[in-house]
């Protein structure tokens, strides 16, 4: 059978994804690793981001069709600036959510700033990325800051813990919010009686353990990423220590509990997204979320969502050039997510306070 130029003409425009798209597209790239230690936070992130995408576009409620542009940084901060670069000037991206880790995200925030692109970050916890005079940069996750004052807050009220100590991954996530949670404790009266730091990867942490077994704490604070901070907590009870164990939003994932086991009964964590609330809209969205990808939803997953649509929002209200997005963005307040309500401050940061929340029997589960 031959096929006339009309014929052929027809077949590949009915193969182009483009076809029967009538709607102006704009590209929002969502950075993180994809591969690498922290593979599972950016996993998760690009799986919520990209869920929020498709139902904007089937609800035909937006005049714009949003493609969703993945790009793995491998959560190496020399690995952003290429990226970013290819992102913008080859595949004409008018907006980013990420990164991931905090090193990258100020990375890509200098990129942002310079070539005037919106950008959401719904992981980073480093308060200094919305704190660096840049108008370019928000963020839909409460910061280190809030984090700390809520573990703070539960050490010296709730738990009248005198003998705290500290271990914080020795990377930027783990510095900065050890240095605030520090500050919290010492203007309190109970400055940590130890603040050690361990390297990342696999290790055998039983020497860590015997350390802080000696110093006899009444509370012990695991400011890390989940798959050390489940080696440390392992350590930490196979050593017989039985005092409390706390923890930030990065430990507050399926991926911990998986690691951890038994070790992670009754610590308790950061818990920046509650998928117990009976908000109608968090629980379409778990059920949303777990239909499309098999597995269930976290914080990063439901944080990433959120940006998301809180980029979609803005785009109907001030379409896509940069500078009415960007301050469409700013102008977000009491945006309904299914993490909560979500208003950016003048510097375009998160105003939420943090609930916590305790491993019971395998699960997270809300401090009331």
């Amino acid at each position: 059978m031959r096929l006339n130029l009309l014929e052929i003409a027809l077949f590949v425009l009915l193969l182009s994804p483009s076809f029967g798209q009538s709607k102006e597209l704009v590209k929002i790239a969502v950075m993180g690793p994809l591969s690498g230690p922290a593979k599972v936070y950016g996993q998760r992130q690009l799986q919520g981001a990209r869920l929020a995408a498709e139902q904007i576009n089937e609800s035909g409620g937006l005049s714009y069709h949003i493609e969703v542009v993945a790009a793995d940084d491998e959560g190496q901060s020399g690995k952003v600036g290429e990226l970013a670069r290819d992102l913008i000037f080859e595949d004409g991206v008018s907006a980013f959510i990420g990164c991931v880790n905090s090193s990258c995200t100020h990375v890509l925030e200098m990129i942002c700033v310079k070539t005037q692109k919106p950008q959401i970050t719904c992981i980073s916890t480093d308060p200094s990325i919305t704190r660096a005079g840049t108008p370019w940069i928000f963020r839909c996750l409460a910061d280190d800051i809030r984090q700390a004052e809520s573990l703070a807050n539960y050490l010296l009220n709730n738990l009248k813990a005198k003998r705290i100590a500290l271990l914080t991954l020795n990377n930027r996530y783990g510095q900065m919010g050890a240095r605030t949670l520090h500050r919290l404790l010492r203007n309190g009266g109970q400055a940590p009686i130890m603040k050690e730091t361990f390297q990342r990867g696999n290790s055998d942490r039983s020497e860590l353990a015997k350390r802080v077994s000696r110093q006899k704490p009444d509370a012990i604070v695991v400011w890390s990423l989940y798959s050390e901070a489940a080696q440390v907590v392992s350590a930490l009870r196979d050593e017989g220590v039985s005092c409390p164990l706390l923890g930030p939003d990065g430990v507050t994932t399926p991926a911990f509990l998986k690691l951890a086991g038994k070790a992670a009964e009754g610590m308790v964590v950061t818990y920046p997204f509650n998928p117990e609330r009976p908000w109608p809209k968090t629980q379409k969205f778990l059920r949303d979320f777990k239909k499309r990808w098999s597995v269930e939803a976290d914080s990063f997953a439901a944080h990433a969502y959120d940006a998301m649509m809180i980029m979609a929002s803005a785009l109907k209200r001030g379409g896509k050039e940069a500078f009415s997005l960007r301050d469409e963005l700013a102008k977000t307040a009491a945006h309904d997510g299914v993490t909560g309500h979500i208003t950016f401050d003048a510097t375009g940061n998160d105003t939420r306070n943090v609930e916590l929340a305790i491993v019971k029997d395998g699960r997270y589960k809300a401090l009331k």
